[in-house]
């Protein structure tokens, strides 16, 4: 696993290598269009599925990897993470025509997206501007790649977190990442 900063501003990191070839092999050979799902809260109306780890074969696999290394992040991006947490992941599955306008997290603490399945264009970009005019970091959309962002002042309006995705998956395909929230270990 590798976690670059991408620029000097601390906030937004680039993941690559996640988990070992075994469980990436798992993820690709999944039948992901046959799981079972449900919607994600506060995007009912979008076309994404949200799938839990509890319904994958490989999901236990997932969260002993996720255990190993979070000291590791914690570490790596500079932010005290609940050592019992371990995160909490869904994945997402996303459908043809599903796109993400520009927005900011709010007050969520942080978060790491990493990409499994879709085109390469079809990455998250930050911008540094609300109106998208200005871009931070464009990421690619390939699998055991990812970024992680953190937002410790709850305000990104200042620190370049505005982000979406704008390029509407394709008709045919879905796209595929997974969502974990990192919750900082406040004392």
């Amino acid at each position: 696993m590798q976690i670059t900063a991408v620029d000097s501003v601390p906030n937004l990191f680039q993941v690559t290598d996640l988990v070992p070839s075994d469980l990436l092999q798992q993820i690709l050979a999944t039948d992901w269009l046959n799981v079972p799902h449900s919607t994600q809260p506060c995007q009912e109306t979008w076309p994404r599925r949200r799938i839990e780890l509890h319904d994958l074969s490989w999901g236990d696999q997932w969260t002993t990897n996720q255990q190993q290394i979070w000291f590791r992040i914690s570490t790596m991006i500079n932010m005290p993470l609940l050592s019992h947490h371990h995160g909490h992941t869904v994945f997402w599955l996303d459908h043809e025509g599903f796109d993400c306008p520009i927005h900011t997290d709010g007050a969520l603490p942080g978060a790491m997206q990493m990409y499994w399945i879709g085109h390469s264009e079809q990455g998250t970009c930050f911008y540094h501007d609300s109106q998208g005019q200005q871009v931070r970091k464009q990421f690619e959309s390939q699998a055991n790649t990812g970024y992680i962002m953190t937002n410790p002042l709850n305000n990104a309006e200042t620190t370049g977190l505005f982000h979406g995705m704008l390029n509407p998956v394709p008709v045919g395909t879905f796209r595929l990442t997974s969502y974990t929230l990192l919750k900082p270990n406040i004392t």
